[in-house]
């Protein structure tokens, strides 16, 4: 048992006479959340999909939602480091920080010069789907120990979302099977997790982190790259620069695309994780397309 579900199991209590409060981050996680929650509870989504998680500042009533949240799901402080100090302010101190799980399938670290401003984690770990069985598995554990009395109805949510989910790596793994020898150019070096699941490789990106401004010798290098590529695709996300990611290319067989890490584009709730991780899929795979 790691040290966080130790500490969770000190606040748990009775059963709930209604749902607990559940506070997530970001989509992503107030996604596995709603599918483990089901029709017991609907979650509250502390960040709007289309904010960036890393220089968020809260509204007085998000932060009284979150101080006043039974428990409190997020990623941890990889991500958004600004809400370290504010989660230590929950009324209840039940938390669940998805990052410091010993059960996550792929951890990677971006060593101690980190351009990410992360510290020497990459946060993105929801864009892998096994990260995500891990999540799922978290989040009932988690659920069930300040909701005993429905920890069944848990355990049935998360055991569907444990199918569910390794149905659609499966069919995320053969349809990027055929984009193994584009070259992917992503926006920022976000897409480790998702790209190393599926055997694919970046061969650059525009920037280094979600708030830097490429240097014209990193656009240079990237133009090189794309000038001499046979196929692929350069990507730009929701709320980017596409003026920028268009003055890249002139080669016509390097398709300009949009990926969306965070449901930024997608309606919050139990189907945007499958929807995100689907639709990076087809838009990956339409590189391998000449």
């Amino acid at each position: 048992m790691s040290r966080l579900f130790a500490v969770l199991l000190l606040f748990a209590s009775p059963a709930w006479a209604t749902p607990p409060r559940v506070v997530t981050d970001i989509a992503p996680v107030h996604s596995l959340v709603a599918t483990v929650m089901g029709d017991l509870g609907t979650p509250e989504l502390l960040l709007p999909p289309d904010v960036d998680p890393h220089h968020f500042q809260l509204r007085p009533s998000q932060a009284r939602l979150l101080t006043d949240a039974d428990l409190l799901i997020w990623m941890g402080p990889d991500l958004t480091a600004w809400m370290e100090r504010i989660s230590q302010n929950l009324s209840s101190g039940a938390q669940l920080q998805l990052l410091t799980l010993e059960t996550l399938a792929s951890r990677i670290e971006d060593g101690p010069t980190d351009s990410h401003g992360h510290g020497t984690l990459d946060p993105h770990a929801w864009l892998d789907p096994m990260n995500a069985l891990a999540f799922v598995a978290a989040i009932s554990a988690a659920l069930s120990a300040i909701d005993p009395d429905n920890a069944g109805i848990y355990a049935a949510n998360a055991s569907d979302a444990v199918s569910s989910i390794n149905a659609l790596s499966d069919a995320v793994q053969a349809r990027l099977a055929p984009a193994r020898g584009a070259v992917l150019i992503p926006y920022h070096d976000a897409y480790r997790y998702f790209l190393s699941r599926y055997g694919l490789q970046a061969a650059g990106s525009i920037a280094d982190h979600d708030a830097a401004q490429p240097s014209a010798a990193r656009l240079r290098d990237i133009q090189a790259i794309l000038a001499s590529a046979a196929l692929g695709c350069i990507f730009t996300e929701p709320g980017r620069n596409t003026d920028l990611v268009t003055g890249l290319t002139g080669n016509a067989r390097i398709k300009i695309r949009t990926l969306d890490p965070i449901g930024a584009t997608l309606d919050p709730g139990p189907g945007l994780y499958p929807t995100l991780i689907t639709n990076m899929a087809n838009t990956i795979a339409a590189c391998a397309i000449p």
